[in-house]
């Protein structure tokens, strides 16, 4: 739409693209279909941007998606490739996979919402739609396995983890409280 939107802008979600997870169609029966990543950079391209990129944060998973088709045409492998070569099997990570509604997983959970003082089985998403923005399968150890390695320096440098971990300002001086995939704040008191 001739606007400029930059890898960093979509890594800390100020790119103002119109998430698809907040569009009416995807909550009216699309999220059941299985899509490609490029027909879901269809369904929500042409979508006015929520606001001017660079200029606002808002959570949004369409930039996961375009982040996803990047890493494809970069590396020539699929995303599920990639980070099953690139991340589960370098670190040894036995129990974690590029999620998949096929494949028999040893140990999977069905994903639950709050329904009043209970719980009800979660609505069925075809996982075709997280994509980059999370379809992905772990347990435990493997997490426990993957903070390491990041914290380590395994994954990526340490000034990179640095810029991840440090809050993006918006051009009014307001702080986002997120970096690059993580949310930036205090847990009892501990950043």
């Amino acid at each position: 739409q001739g606007k400029r939107v930059t890898v960093e802008m979509l890594l800390n979600h100020t790119s103002g693209i119109k998430s698809y997870t907040d569009m009416e169609a995807f909550h009216s029966g699309m999220q059941r279909k299985d899509m490609k990543p490029e027909e879901i950079m269809a369904f929500f391209q042409d979508q006015p941007f929520d606001f001017e990129p660079g200029t606002a944060w808002r959570y949004n998973n369409s930039g996961y998606v375009l982040l996803g088709i990047l890493i494809e045409r970069v590396t020539g492998w699929s995303y599920a490739e990639y980070v099953e070569q690139e991340f589960f099997m370098q670190l040894g990570m036995k129990h974690s996979r590029y999620g998949s509604d096929e494949a028999i997983v040893a140990g999977r959970v069905s994903g639950y919402i709050p329904d009043g003082t209970d719980f009800q089985n979660a609505a069925y998403l075809s996982l075709s739609w997280p994509y980059a923005a999370g379809s992905l399968f772990s347990n435990v150890d493997d997490l426990h396995t993957w903070t390491r390695a990041v914290h380590a320096g395994k994954l990526v440098r340490a000034e990179t983890l640095e810029r991840a971990h440090i809050s993006a300002k918006l051009p009014n001086g307001k702080d986002t409280r997120y970096g690059f995939g993580w949310s930036i704040g205090a847990v009892q008191g501990v950043p």
